[in-house]
């Protein structure tokens, strides 16, 4: 590809993404009533770290807005008001694309990532999810302090997993963990990792607070070579 079309692609999209935040507005502190409606959905468009160290209660992390799918999966595509949370215009550019073919899930703003720190001066704490590495989950599982709960598929469990780890499929999250108390640690293991802040997200907002991400997930569980079991 040459110079002058890389530029030209580069100038469409920036244009593009432009166009989107022109008619999805941009919302302050003044705006945090509104995620109080019980249409609301609030979606953090951040990275899984950025995240992790600090969200609004509340909110579902879909980093980048590059896996939309997922909220079929669980059951949240259904009549919605929009909100997010990000600084990338082609995320709000990819989100409103998705949402346009919608005629009961629109986007009704955004927020900058600096909501974050707006809402905890002027709500309180906000959410945060523990990283971790394979090491320390293997340490706190010697010593019974953590569940390890593996949220990927059915078949990719049943060849291997994390010893006593509760399998708990993305469609059915709370369900696989009921009966077991909201103060339990679990530790939250997908392929790579990638999933986990999702997931994350959800069981916080469910009540399950005391949460944990493997970095790397169950693949840098395996390249530490440290103990499996299988089905």
């Amino acid at each position: 590809m040459n110079e002058k079309l890389v530029k030209s692609v580069f100038r469409r999209l920036r244009g593009r993404a432009q166009r989107s935040l022109e008619r999805v507005p941009q919302l302050t502190n003044r705006d945090f009533d509104l995620l109080q409606s019980p249409r609301a959905l609030l979606l953090d468009l951040r990275p899984p770290l950025a995240f992790s160290d600090a969200f609004i209660p509340g909110s579902i992390n879909l980093p980048g807005f590059e896996s939309p799918a997922l909220l079929k999966a669980v059951g949240m595509a259904a009549a919605r008001s929009i909100y997010l949370v990000t600084d990338s215009a082609h995320a709000v550019d990819r989100a409103a694309k998705f949402f346009d073919r919608f005629d009961d899930m629109q986007i009704a703003g955004y927020f900058p990532g600096k909501a974050v720190q707006d809402w905890r001066a002027m709500r309180g704490a906000a959410g945060t999810i523990e990283h971790i590495t394979a090491d320390t989950l293997a340490v706190r599982l010697a010593a019974w302090k953590t569940v390890v709960a593996d949220i990927r598929d059915a078949a990719a469990f049943r060849r291997a997993h994390i010893p006593d780890a509760v399998r708990i499929p993305l469609s059915d999250l709370t369900g696989a963990l009921a009966g077991l108390p909201f103060e339990t640690s679990l530790s939250l293991v997908c392929e790579i990792g990638t999933l986990c802040s999702f997931a994350g997200s959800l069981l916080w907002n469910a009540g399950y607070q005391q949460l944990a991400i493997v970095k790397g997930g169950f693949a840098a569980y395996v390249e530490h070579g440290l103990p499996l079991a299988e089905s």
